[in-house]
């Protein structure tokens, strides 16, 4: 069985509760949570079969082996237009070298087992799954064969404008996690978890 899945550090508990708080606010797309639905930072999708999980996670523990936890910070909100033309929004994280780094190293690592032919029955089938969903998955690795073009953002998953002017706020991110992708690319399972050191 193939799985759509996404790499991706997962937040403290004070930005979860700021970003879960704000898409409630703002009528959620996709209701975030702390459970099935994690707000978090992409840092690489792909394809993957379900025998691959294990080889996944090990090369992500090695990666991940060799990184610190990372200090982060907001910038702003920004939205772009989606290929539907709806504005999606998010919060822009400052792209630090360290972080710039993780991402170009698991993109390299991984680069011999993920792919990028996906289906919608790739996703998580929990709720129905919109096919723009796609669209983030099979252009990932083209889009980001220059490190240099990683946006980092914590997405926001709202309908409405997001309206929030208490920025910046600096954190600290220390788990990278590997999620079996839902509806609009949410973190909707965790297929594994390592900690920064």
């Amino acid at each position: 069985m193939k799985l759509a899945v996404d790499v991706a550090l997962l937040l403290p508990e004070k930005i979860n509760d700021l970003v879960i708080e704000l898409n409630q606010k703002f009528d959620s797309l996709s209701k975030l949570n702390k459970e099935n639905n994690l707000p978090h930072i992409t840092l690489a999708m792909g394809v993957i079969d379900e025998s691959e999980i294990e080889l996944v996670n090990n090369k992500i523990k090695e990666i991940c082996d060799e990184f610190g936890s990372l200090n982060l910070k907001i910038e702003e909100v920004y939205h772009i237009i989606k290929p539907n033309g709806k504005k999606s929004f998010a919060f822009r994280i400052k792209l630090t070298d360290e972080l710039k780094k993780l991402h170009g190293t698991i993109m390299k690592e991984l680069s011999t087992i993920f792919t990028y032919d996906v289906s919608i029955d790739m996703f998580n089938q929990d709720d129905e799954v919109d096919p723009i969903s796609t669209f983030w998955v099979e252009n990932y690795e083209k889009k980001h064969e220059n490190p240099d073009n990683f946006h980092a953002h914590i997405s926001l998953k709202c309908n409405n404008d997001v309206i929030y002017d208490d920025i910046p706020i600096e954190f600290k991110a220390s788990k990278v996690a590997l999620c079996h992708l839902g509806d609009h690319c949410t973190c909707r399972r965790v297929l594994g978890l390592v900690e920064l050191n």
